[in-house]
Protein backbone atom coordinates (compact mmCIF):
# COMPACT_ATOMS: atom_id res chain seq x y z
CA UNK A 1 0.00 0.00 0.00
CA UNK A 2 1.24 3.41 -1.07
CA UNK A 3 1.99 5.77 1.99
CA UNK A 4 -0.39 8.24 0.26
CA UNK A 5 -2.98 5.91 0.68
CA UNK A 6 -2.57 6.29 4.14
CA UNK A 7 -4.32 9.17 6.26
CA UNK A 8 -1.62 10.90 8.85
CA UNK A 9 -2.91 9.64 12.57
CA UNK A 10 -3.58 13.12 13.62
CA UNK A 11 -6.18 13.41 10.63
CA UNK A 12 -7.88 10.52 12.02
CA UNK A 13 -7.85 11.74 15.31
CA UNK A 14 -9.17 15.60 14.40
CA UNK A 15 -11.76 13.67 12.59
CA UNK A 16 -12.87 11.70 15.67
CA UNK A 17 -12.75 14.82 17.99
CA UNK A 18 -14.61 16.97 15.28
CA UNK A 19 -17.52 13.60 15.26
CA UNK A 20 -17.45 13.94 19.03
CA UNK A 21 -18.13 17.73 19.53
CA UNK A 22 -21.04 17.56 16.90
CA UNK A 23 -22.18 14.58 18.79
CA UNK A 24 -22.40 17.09 22.18
CA UNK A 25 -24.00 19.70 20.36
CA UNK A 26 -26.62 17.89 18.97
CA UNK A 27 -27.36 15.80 22.14
CA UNK A 28 -27.35 18.92 24.18
CA UNK A 29 -30.39 20.94 22.99
CA UNK A 30 -32.40 17.41 23.62
CA UNK A 31 -30.93 17.02 27.17
CA UNK A 32 -30.66 20.23 28.44
CA UNK A 33 -33.42 22.17 26.78
CA UNK A 34 -36.01 20.42 25.53
CA UNK A 35 -36.39 17.39 27.80
CA UNK A 36 -36.28 19.79 30.69
CA UNK A 37 -38.91 22.76 29.40
CA UNK A 38 -41.22 19.42 29.04
CA UNK A 39 -41.23 17.65 32.22
CA UNK A 40 -41.76 21.77 33.72
CA UNK A 41 -44.23 22.64 31.53
CA UNK A 42 -46.03 19.05 32.96
CA UNK A 43 -45.43 20.49 36.59
CA UNK A 44 -46.25 24.04 36.43
CA UNK A 45 -49.57 23.06 34.22
CA UNK A 46 -50.10 20.66 37.33
CA UNK A 47 -49.78 23.11 39.41
CA UNK A 48 -51.57 25.77 37.60
CA UNK A 49 -54.49 23.24 38.05
CA UNK A 50 -54.56 22.46 41.24
CA UNK A 51 -53.16 19.00 41.33
CA UNK A 52 -51.56 18.09 44.50
CA UNK A 53 -48.57 15.61 45.06
CA UNK A 54 -48.86 13.36 47.77
CA UNK A 55 -45.37 13.47 48.59
CA UNK A 56 -45.48 17.68 48.70
CA UNK A 57 -46.65 18.03 52.33
CA UNK A 58 -45.29 14.56 53.94
CA UNK A 59 -41.42 15.18 52.73
CA UNK A 60 -41.83 18.70 54.72
CA UNK A 61 -43.49 17.40 57.82
CA UNK A 62 -40.44 14.65 57.69
CA UNK A 63 -37.74 18.12 57.86
CA UNK A 64 -39.74 19.41 60.07
CA UNK A 65 -39.29 16.95 62.68
CA UNK A 66 -35.76 17.55 62.98
CA UNK A 67 -36.61 21.33 63.84
CA UNK A 68 -34.21 23.37 66.04
CA UNK A 69 -33.15 26.91 65.94
CA UNK A 70 -29.43 26.11 64.93
CA UNK A 71 -30.94 24.18 62.29
CA UNK A 72 -32.60 27.12 61.30
CA UNK A 73 -30.28 29.97 61.67
CA UNK A 74 -27.83 27.57 59.40
CA UNK A 75 -30.55 27.32 56.67
CA UNK A 76 -31.47 31.36 56.31
CA UNK A 77 -27.56 31.86 56.26
CA UNK A 78 -27.13 29.39 53.49
CA UNK A 79 -30.05 30.75 51.49
CA UNK A 80 -28.62 34.36 52.13
CA UNK A 81 -25.22 32.50 50.67
CA UNK A 82 -26.51 32.30 47.10
CA UNK A 83 -26.59 35.89 46.41
CA UNK A 84 -23.24 36.29 47.82
CA UNK A 85 -21.43 34.29 46.32
CA UNK A 86 -23.03 35.22 42.55
CA UNK A 87 -22.09 38.82 43.60
CA UNK A 88 -18.71 37.85 44.62
CA UNK A 89 -18.10 35.92 41.60
CA UNK A 90 -19.47 38.82 39.06
CA UNK A 91 -16.83 41.09 41.36
CA UNK A 92 -14.08 38.63 40.39
CA UNK A 93 -14.53 38.15 36.79
CA UNK A 94 -14.87 42.34 36.74
CA UNK A 95 -11.32 42.84 38.31
CA UNK A 96 -9.69 40.30 36.27
CA UNK A 97 -11.54 42.20 33.32
CA UNK A 98 -13.37 38.99 31.76
CA UNK A 99 -16.00 41.25 30.33
CA UNK A 100 -16.96 38.49 27.78
CA UNK A 101 -17.46 36.33 31.26
CA UNK A 102 -19.17 39.30 33.06
CA UNK A 103 -21.87 39.53 30.27
CA UNK A 104 -22.49 35.44 30.27
CA UNK A 105 -23.01 35.71 34.35
CA UNK A 106 -25.17 38.86 33.81
CA UNK A 107 -27.00 36.68 30.83
CA UNK A 108 -27.05 33.74 32.88
CA UNK A 109 -27.76 34.75 36.92
CA UNK A 110 -29.81 37.53 35.95
CA UNK A 111 -31.90 35.77 33.04
CA UNK A 112 -32.72 33.19 35.61
CA UNK A 113 -34.21 36.16 37.97
CA UNK A 114 -36.29 37.15 36.21
CA UNK A 115 -37.22 33.84 34.53
CA UNK A 116 -38.13 33.04 38.08
CA UNK A 117 -40.42 36.18 39.13
CA UNK A 118 -42.05 35.87 35.58
CA UNK A 119 -42.92 31.75 36.17
CA UNK A 120 -44.40 33.10 39.62
CA UNK A 121 -46.61 34.98 38.99
CA UNK A 122 -48.45 33.31 35.90
CA UNK A 123 -48.56 30.03 38.20
CA UNK A 124 -49.13 31.94 41.56
CA UNK A 125 -49.00 28.86 43.84
CA UNK A 126 -49.18 30.03 47.56
CA UNK A 127 -46.12 29.03 50.58
CA UNK A 128 -47.30 25.70 52.30
CA UNK A 129 -48.84 26.58 55.56
CA UNK A 130 -47.76 23.81 57.22
CA UNK A 131 -46.32 25.21 60.40
CA UNK A 132 -45.12 28.53 61.71
CA UNK A 133 -42.42 29.51 59.78
CA UNK A 134 -39.29 30.69 61.19
CA UNK A 135 -38.92 33.42 58.26
CA UNK A 136 -42.39 33.61 56.50
CA UNK A 137 -41.96 34.87 53.12
CA UNK A 138 -45.32 36.65 50.85
CA UNK A 139 -44.38 36.03 47.75
CA UNK A 140 -45.49 32.83 45.11
CA UNK A 141 -43.60 29.80 45.80
CA UNK A 142 -43.28 28.20 42.21
CA UNK A 143 -40.78 27.73 41.14
CA UNK A 144 -38.19 28.51 44.02
CA UNK A 145 -35.89 31.26 43.42
CA UNK A 146 -33.17 30.61 45.95
CA UNK A 147 -32.75 26.98 44.52
CA UNK A 148 -32.86 28.35 40.89
CA UNK A 149 -30.04 30.87 41.54
CA UNK A 150 -28.03 28.18 43.58
CA UNK A 151 -28.56 25.34 40.15
CA UNK A 152 -27.75 28.82 37.77
CA UNK A 153 -24.42 29.34 39.85
CA UNK A 154 -23.14 25.86 39.93
CA UNK A 155 -24.00 25.28 35.74
CA UNK A 156 -22.77 28.52 35.03
CA UNK A 157 -19.15 27.96 37.34
CA UNK A 158 -18.86 24.51 35.74
CA UNK A 159 -19.05 26.32 32.14
CA UNK A 160 -16.87 29.27 32.95
CA UNK A 161 -14.47 26.52 34.28
CA UNK A 162 -14.63 23.84 32.05
CA UNK A 163 -10.68 23.77 31.41
CA UNK A 164 -9.74 23.30 35.00
CA UNK A 165 -8.17 20.46 35.81
CA UNK A 166 -10.32 20.13 39.15
CA UNK A 167 -13.60 20.27 37.12
CA UNK A 168 -14.82 17.11 38.37
CA UNK A 169 -13.88 18.37 42.17
CA UNK A 170 -15.56 21.69 41.17
CA UNK A 171 -18.77 20.09 39.44
CA UNK A 172 -19.06 17.96 42.82
CA UNK A 173 -18.76 20.99 45.22
CA UNK A 174 -21.42 22.71 43.12
CA UNK A 175 -23.64 19.93 43.08
CA UNK A 176 -23.28 19.35 46.81
CA UNK A 177 -24.24 23.28 47.15
CA UNK A 178 -27.55 22.83 44.92
CA UNK A 179 -28.39 19.98 47.40
CA UNK A 180 -27.98 21.77 50.38
CA UNK A 181 -30.00 25.10 49.18
CA UNK A 182 -32.66 23.03 48.13
CA UNK A 183 -32.85 20.99 51.61
CA UNK A 184 -32.52 24.79 53.32
CA UNK A 185 -35.45 25.77 51.77
CA UNK A 186 -37.83 22.89 51.93
CA UNK A 187 -36.78 22.44 55.83
CA UNK A 188 -37.73 26.22 56.48
CA UNK A 189 -40.85 25.16 54.97
CA UNK A 190 -40.70 27.91 52.12
CA UNK A 191 -40.89 25.41 49.01
CA UNK A 192 -42.58 22.05 48.09
CA UNK A 193 -40.57 19.22 46.65
CA UNK A 194 -42.10 19.98 43.41
CA UNK A 195 -40.68 23.41 44.00
CA UNK A 196 -37.55 22.54 44.16
CA UNK A 197 -37.63 20.21 40.73
CA UNK A 198 -39.31 23.08 38.90
CA UNK A 199 -36.59 25.18 39.86
CA UNK A 200 -33.74 22.27 38.49
CA UNK A 201 -35.06 21.75 35.26
CA UNK A 202 -35.86 25.55 34.09
CA UNK A 203 -32.83 26.54 35.14
CA UNK A 204 -30.95 23.94 33.47
CA UNK A 205 -32.65 24.43 30.13
CA UNK A 206 -31.72 28.15 30.39
CA UNK A 207 -28.30 27.99 31.65
CA UNK A 208 -27.84 25.65 28.74
CA UNK A 209 -29.42 27.75 26.25
CA UNK A 210 -27.34 30.63 27.42
CA UNK A 211 -24.31 28.93 26.81
CA UNK A 212 -25.10 27.57 23.98
CA UNK A 213 -25.64 31.05 22.54
CA UNK A 214 -22.37 32.38 24.46
CA UNK A 215 -20.34 29.77 22.61
CA UNK A 216 -21.47 30.76 19.23
CA UNK A 217 -20.88 34.21 19.80
CA UNK A 218 -17.53 33.48 21.28
CA UNK A 219 -16.27 31.70 18.26
CA UNK A 220 -17.51 34.40 15.82
CA UNK A 221 -15.59 37.05 17.85
CA UNK A 222 -12.74 34.92 18.19
CA UNK A 223 -12.88 34.64 14.22
CA UNK A 224 -13.36 38.26 13.97
CA UNK A 225 -10.34 38.85 16.06
CA UNK A 226 -8.07 36.83 14.01
CA UNK A 227 -8.44 39.33 10.64
CA UNK A 228 -5.33 41.37 11.22
CA UNK A 229 -6.37 45.32 11.36
CA UNK A 230 -6.62 47.55 8.10
CA UNK A 231 -3.91 49.72 7.19
CA UNK A 232 -4.70 53.59 7.65
CA UNK A 233 -3.60 55.10 4.43
CA UNK A 234 -2.60 58.80 5.12
CA UNK A 235 -3.50 61.48 2.33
Amino acid sequence: MNQTDKAPPYTSLATIARAQRLSINSVMPLLGIFLPVLLFCALAIDIKNGVGYAFDASFLLGLHAYASPLLNNLALKVSAAVTVISLLVLALLALKRQWHAVLFWLLAVGGSAILNVAVKHIVQRHRPALWTLAAPESTFCFPSGHTMQAMTLALALVFLLRASRQLRVIAAAAGAFVLLVSLCRMYLGLHYPSDIAASLLLSMAWVTSVTMLFDQQRLSLAAIDTFPPARQTHA
